[in-house]
């Protein structure tokens, strides 16, 4: 058996930077470095206040024999992935992605204040889009390269609550995106996706 290819630099320490986009928006090309603008629909969630947690979960069917005391098969029954964390900002417009509702901008003009107005209850509808989040690896030569996450079809998936005191700032909207099937992908590759660069192109 050969021998596991070791790469200390690829032992995490990394913030994340949270994306959403309409369905079906192209994926970053491999060559926009870390940091830089995805392009195209991608647009930056905003500044968290927690770290973003992604989670890959699934339950699984055995089979049994009454030869064997041992279960003597196993496979997935149903499976999940989310993205949580918590933004940092209170900006009306970032509520429907974490709860849902909408919020209309009112543009400033004589005698009319400007003003963001969120409204929700009563509609059962959420809202879906594609969800992916980057963080970075560096390289033994100090180079720097993405790591990226994406959820093909998203939607919030739990609601949450604003805590307001004298004590300190607003924590934040909590914002939990759990995953739905792409049934237009290929079997096998229909939840999420992973992609670490590793070199720069030839």
């Amino acid at each position: 058996m050969a021998e596991p290819i070791l790469q200390v630099a690829a032992i995490m320490l990394s913030n994340a930077l949270l994306y959403n986009a309409p369905l079906n928006t192209a994926l970053p090309a491999d060559t926009v470095p870390w940091g830089g603008s995805w392009g195209g629909a991608w647009a930056r969630v905003g500044f968290t206040s927690a770290p973003l947690k992604m989670g890959y979960t699934y339950t699984s069917a055995e089979a049994s024999i009454e030869e064997s005391l041992a279960m003597v098969n196993r496979g997935k029954k149903d499976e999940g992935a989310s993205f949580e964390t918590v933004m940092a900002e209170l900006n009306l417009n970032l509520l429907p992605l974490a709860w849902g509702g909408v919020t209309v901008e009112t543009p400033q003009s004589t005698g009319v204040a400007a003003v963001e107005t969120w409204t929700i209850g009563g509609s059962n509808v959420l809202t879906k889009s594609i969800w992916g989040f980057e963080g970075q690896w560096v390289k033994d030569d100090g180079s720097i390269f993405p790591v990226r996450f994406f959820i093909w079809r998203g939607t919030p998936t739990a609601g949450g609550e604003l805590n307001w005191t004298k004590e300190k700032y607003v924590e934040g909207i909590p914002l939990k995106i759990g995953a739905l099937a792409d049934m237009n992908r290929t079997f096998g590759q229909r939840l999420m996706q992973a992609r670490r660069v590793t070199s720069v192109a030839g």
